[in-house]
């Protein structure tokens, strides 16, 4: 049976996700224990793990709450900042837990130990704080070129591939887009859309390939925009855009 994957908001704008199989499941991200044993408990649901892809405390949490509830073992990074991950992920590697299997990417950039989760059975990937929807995260411990390869090796993936990210950030993200891409339609029609909406609704890849700048650093018209050449590298642009979006 193939994973279903549902969203858990909490804070303003943090987003917990679970990849669901039957009442088993994996929750991304639980940086709000109250909100995920909620939701857990109201579709009686039985946990199987925790992923974890940094160590921001907005993402972290709850997790004590939830070890202590559910007793699942906790998959992330090797990180000093991640006390409670007993189970150590590095880049590469297929992981099977329960009834279901990821591999690991290892994109840091927004922190030095950043990793993302990619589900081939459902074609999502889980980045955390680098690639969201219609952005990118900030560069706290990294490079603007370490961060830029993070999100190119994420765009590599089948374009068909849901972009579950750990922020609602879209509005902000689409409005600053079209500051630097004024002339994309498909972009515009995207922000359009976001009126409609209830709730977060992750995209493809091939859409953040289509709309969003941070992923589109070689676009001449993304580049006159930002007063910057054919000549600047990608990685210029990335730290340009990177540094106008953080002052947006």
């Amino acid at each position: 049976m193939k994973p279903v994957i549902e969203q858990i908001p909490y804070f303003a704008d943090n987003i917990a996700w679970l990849v669901r199989c039957e009442n088993s499941a994996l929750v991304v991200d639980p940086g709000n224990a109250e909100a995920v044993s909620s939701f857990i408990d109201r579709e009686g649901i039985t946990l199987s793990g925790i992923l974890v892809t940094h160590h921001h405390s907005d993402h972290i949490g709850g997790l004590d709450k939830m070890i202590n509830r559910t007793g699942a073992p906790v998959y992330g990074p090797n990180d000093r900042r991640l006390p409670l991950v007993n189970h150590h992920v590095h880049d590469g590697e297929t992981i099977d837990a329960g009834a279901f299997r990821f591999e690991v990417i290892s994109v840091p950039g927004h922190t030095s130990t950043h990793v993302a989760y990619y589900f081939t059975d459902c074609e999502t990937i889980f980045t955390g704080d680098v690639l969201f929807a219609g952005g990118c995260g900030r560069v706290f411990e990294g490079s603007p070129a370490e961060m830029l390869a993070s999100l190119k090796r994420i765009a590599e993936l089948p374009p068909k591939t849901l972009v579950c990210c750990g922020h609602d950030y879209t509005r902000s993200n689409l409005e600053f887009a079209m500051t630097v891409d004024r002339n994309n339609l498909l972009l515009a029609q995207r922000l359009a859309s976001l009126d409609k909406r209830e709730r977060f609704m992750p995209e493809t890849i091939a859409v953040e390939l289509a709309t969003n700048p941070f992923l589109r650093c070689g676009d001449e018209g993304i580049r006159a925009s930002i007063k910057m050449s054919t000549g600047d590298s990608d990685e210029d642009v990335f730290a340009r855009l990177r540094s106008l979006k953080n002052s947006y």
